[in-house]
Formats: structure tokens, sequence, C-alpha cells
């Protein structure tokens, strides 16, 4: 089964969509390719190497959040929440019934 990955919006973590999440628009997945470049000449195989080593949780279905109302509406469905600054307390705890 298909984890949910919640990620907070961030330019840098936008980069979770690109390597776990099939459905990612193919202009974000150029986008993070063409960024990469000079680091990356195969950033195809990069990502597929890191889906190898990430076992279960590719294929997963990566939602970007952007407040702490769609952090708190889309919690009851997450396996997983990555946050950089929203808060994350009780409220959220009980939410988050498959964390």
């Amino acid at each position: 089964m298909m984890k949910t990955i919640l990620v907070e919006e961030d330019r840098v973590l936008r980069l979770l969509g690109v390597i776990l999440d099939p459905d990612t628009e193919k202009s974000r997945i150029e986008a993070f390719a063409n960024f990469n470049s000079a680091d990356l000449e195969d950033f195809d195989g990069w990502c597929k190497e890191l889906r190898e080593k990430l076992g279960d949780f590719y294929p997963s279905k990566v939602v970007l959040i952007n407040s702490q109302e769609e952090l708190q509406s889309a919690l009851p469905s997450a396996d997983v929440v990555i946050l950089e600054g929203l808060h994350f307390g009780q409220v959220e705890i009980a939410l988050a019934k498959k964390l």
C-alpha cells in the first residue's frame, strides 16, 4: 500500500516528491534535474538508486502543505510528516492516527 507523506512546502523539500511520488509533475522533475546537473550528471539514475534504498517508501504520495489548517486536515491519512516550521503538538498527535 502506498504511503502518504506530508511535507511542509519548501523549495528544497519538494525534492522528496521528485524522488518518492510517481505522480510528480514532469516539469518539476525536469527543473530539479536541471538545477542539480552540475553535481549530478545522471539525476534520474541517482533518484532510482535512492528509491531502491528507501524500500517501502517508494512509491509514496507526497502532499505539500502550506498551513497549519492543511496539516491538520491531512493528518488522519498521513504515514509520515516532515515539517520545517509548522507546529506539531497535542492536537496534531491526536489527529495523526497512522503515525
